[in-house]
């Protein structure tokens, strides 16, 4: 998921549920706003409902 703000309590800009052999994702740049701080995270789930800890990044936008 991808959040506005600096944490996951934000807006939710996108979700996307995506198959294990994917390893990137396009979001449109009208997504986003310049100078303002977006946070995405990500968590693994596996066939087996098992599930990783959720890996997460802030970052700022400059267009």
């Amino acid at each position: 998921m991808v959040y506005k703000g600096g944490g996951s309590t934000g807006e939710v800009i996108s979700k996307m549920d995506l198959p294990f052999d994917k390893s990137s994702v396009e979001i449109p740049s009208s997504s986003f706003e310049n100078g303002k701080v977006y946070t995405w995270t990500i968590r693994q789930v596996g066939n087996n409902g098992l599930q990783s800890d959720y890996s997460f990044n802030t970052f700022k936008v400059k267009k």
